[in-house]
């Protein structure tokens, strides 16, 4: 049953994701030995309706995977007791979870890195840092949701009015921009928290920043950033 994700720009999704939240019955499975990546995975999709699951390597995804049947399985490639090629392979053979889309996540670019995962069974491969317009438009794509879109008018009405934004110290700015680049919304809220507190000035930019944190924008909030000049 297709749920809904409201997208404001048509030809852009980074530009101004804001989704409605719908999505519910849907079970995702992040698999990842390390705690702090599965933590910024369940920060992104885990408030959009989705319910997440973890395992810490592939043999507890695979003894977790039968009684949970995940609708998708996001599968680091490099991991302890069992890595996620060998991971996949199993998950292919079982009649259970043969058919269950697998997001293969994996910190290597290389082409043949990719068509070897690809080859093990995953339906998607996908390097770190991960995009998170990809990995969502991804999602969307295997699960049948329907993207809508609002009238490019109604996107315009929100900008009206808008306060002109002072930008935090540089050693600020250069933070965001790494937590940005990795898409952690979770802790970049936080900074948004924390810049507003300091000054101000800087209230609008932190509100603005919150705004774009909340709707997973990581584009946008990137294009933020690179609007001012973090070495001044």
């Amino acid at each position: 049953m297709a749920r809904l994700l409201i997208v404001e720009d048509e030809k852009n999704l980074a530009k101004g994701i804001k989704f409605n939240l719908e999505i519910e019955g849907y079970e995702v499975d992040v698999v990842d030995d390390i705690v702090e990546n599965r933590a910024v995975m369940r920060d992104l999709i885990g408030p959009l309706g989705f319910a997440v699951d973890e395992a810490a390597n592939g043999q507890d995804a695979l003894d977790r995977a039968p009684q949970l049947h995940p609708d998708v399985m996001l599968m680091d490639i490099v991991m302890p007791v069992m890595d996620g090629l060998e991971t996949i392979r199993r998950l292919r053979s079982s009649p259970l979870l043969a058919k269950t889309p697998i997001i293969a996540i994996s910190a290597s670019v290389s082409k043949s890195d990719a068509e070897k995962t690809l080859a093990a069974g995953a339906t998607v491969f996908l390097s770190k840092p991960v995009v998170v317009d990809r990995l969502l438009q991804e999602m969307a794509r295997m699960l049948a949701l329907t993207w809508i879109r609002e009238r490019p008018d109604a996107v315009a009405r929100k900008d009206r009015g808008a306060v002109p934004m002072v930008a935090p110290p540089p050693q600020e700015m250069r933070h965001l921009l790494e937590l940005a680049k990795i898409g952690n919304m979770r802790d970049i809220r936080e900074r948004a928290a924390a810049i507003a507190a300091q000054h101000e000035q800087y209230r609008p930019f932190a509100e603005h920043l919150r705004s774009l944190a909340d709707g997973y924008q990581s584009k946008a909030i990137l294009e933020l950033i690179h609007g001012y000049d973090t070495n001044r």
